[in-house]
Order: C-alpha cells, then structure tokens, then sequence
C-alpha cells in the first residue's frame, strides 16, 4: 500500500493579545453575567490568559477537553479540568490540577428534528481525517479500497489519487451529519490517536443515537457503555473490521437488532439530560469546596 503521506496539522486560532473583539465579549459578558461557573470547552483557543481576566466575576474556572492538548497552555486560570477520556483526567491530575471525567452524550430531540425515511447508505464513515488520526487515515483508506463505503468529513491533506478521495461525499456538520447517520445501514469509528485504549467520542453516540449499527474499534472500557455484540459491533483489526462490515451488510435482521438495541441503551443512558446532571453534580461539589476553603 505504500507509506502513509503526510497529514499536517489542522490550523488552531488561540486569540490572540492583538484580538481585542472577541477577548473584550468574553470578558464583558462574564461580567454582565456573573456565572458561577465559566466552563471553557475551546481550551486550545481560549488560553489562561484570557480566563485570568474573568476571575473577578465568576466562582469557578472549568475547562473541558478531549482533543489534542495545547502546546504552551499553563493552565493557571483552571480550578478543574474535566474530559470524557480516563487518560485525560489521570494526565491533569499528575500535573496536580484537579480533574474529573464527564462523559459525552446525544441530544434526543434530534430524532424529532432529523427523520429517518430510508436507509439507503449501506455504509458510511463521518468525521476527521487530520495528523491527529494517523491510525484512522490508514484504516479509512483501506476501506476505500475494500469496501464501497461512503466518506463525509473534514479531511486534511489527503492526496487527491487517495481511494478515499473516490468515496468523499463532502463535509457534513449538524442536521445535515445527523441525516447522514440517519440514512446509513451501518457506520464504522476509528477513534482518535490520544484516545489511547480508551472508548470516547461523539460518534458512539450520535450513531447509536440515530439508529444505525456502529462497528467500532475494540476499547478496554467500551463494555462501561455499550454490550459489545449487542448493542454495537467491535473489531480489533482492519482485517476483522472488514469481515464484520461484509457479515452485518448481508444479515439485515441481525443487523436492524443490533443497532435498535444500540439506540435504546444511548436513549436510556446517554443523554444529554444525563451528561449536564452528572456535570453541574461535579460544579455543586467543586463549588461547595471552594466556598467552605473562603469561609474558613
């Protein structure tokens, strides 16, 4: 197959002291507001320094991540650190900042919003390919090659002669990734390089979610969220993941079970609702902590 090409990566816009606008918005409405707690979720972007200049109108420093970490960040605007990764969390926490896990989820309402009428995208893959993924551009163009799967996503640098570049249907982001999850029989996931051996992101969700089988790659901790076999498909290897994509596209009950098995379980113990309750639980006690430390 050849050497994987280079994948550079993605371009990340932190702002900037010269970036005035958007520095003086968040600040003015931190200030209007006075939240107990600012959670930042752009922590490659928005850097300590910019959050220092909040603490004057907020009780609590929050910053969510589970992306590559940012290069020059301190850290010493944050009072906690939260990510759905285990990895992530047992890396904050040895560099002694306090941090916790809170996992992802999916938004039900969606189903309202987004209707399936048939499903007529045997196969599909939707999400990144960047320097980030090296191990996914490798299993993605493989099954470009093996499989006639369709590719929507941001795709970074992949040649034009890639076989992936054949399958590309474009980007898709929201209503219009969510109809392509809607339309697909199945969806395969290749997780992220830093995710290490560790099942986390937003695809495991929003594809069982939508009612689709995911055939996912095999995680230590995956059987915390879903029954493998049950209520999703697990592959160790491309050589398995292709199998396992030729077996499930011949067997529609099977199939059509699994995936309706897969979407009561997101349904009944991922949902947003879930995710935010589990998350203001972590701010109320961080919270309390804080406020008896100033107390005393």
């Amino acid at each position: 197959m050849g050497p994987r090409p280079s994948i550079p990566s993605p371009l990340r816009s932190p702002i900037q002291p010269g970036n005035l606008d958007l520095e003086e918005i968040i600040v003015r409405q931190t200030r209007d507001v006075m939240p107990d707690v600012v959670l930042n979720q752009s922590v490659s972007e928005v850097e300590s320094r910019v959050l220092e200049r909040l603490r004057p109108y907020c009780k609590l420093i929050v910053g969510q991540i589970a992306s590559p970490y940012p290069e020059d960040e301190p850290y010493t605007a944050y009072d906690l650190m939260i990510s759905s990764l285990p990895n992530f969390v047992d890396y904050y926490r040895k560099r002694g900042l306090a941090a916790e896990r809170n996992l992802l989820g999916f938004e039900p309402a969606v189903l309202d919003e987004v209707k399936v009428q048939e499903r007529d995208v045997p196969l599909s893959f939707v999400g990144s390919i960047t320097s980030d993924h090296a191990t996914r551009y490798e299993m993605i163009d493989r099954l470009a090659r093996e499989t006639d799967i369709n590719i929507w996503g941001r795709l970074v640098s992949v040649p034009r002669l890639s076989p992936i570049m054949s399958r590309y249907q474009g980007e898709a982001w929201g209503r219009d990734m969510f109809s392509v999850l809607a339309r697909s029989k199945i969806t395969v996931n290749q997780h992220i390089d830093i995710a290490e051996n560790y099942a986390n992101n937003m695809r495991l969700f929003e594809a069982t979610g939508m009612g689709t089988l995911l055939i996912t790659d095999w995680k230590d901790n995956i059987g915390e969220l879903f029954e493998p076999g049950k209520e999703v498909i697990c592959y160790k290897t491309v050589d398995e993941c292709i199998e396992l994509i030729e077996y499930y596209s011949r067997h529609e009950a099977e199939r059509a079970a699994i995936a309706a098995a897969g979407q009561r379980r997101t349904l009944q113990s991922h949902s947003y609702a879930q995710v935010v309750a589990d998350q203001v639980r972590i701010f109320e006690r961080y919270l309390a902590t804080k406020n008896a430390s100033a107390a005393s």
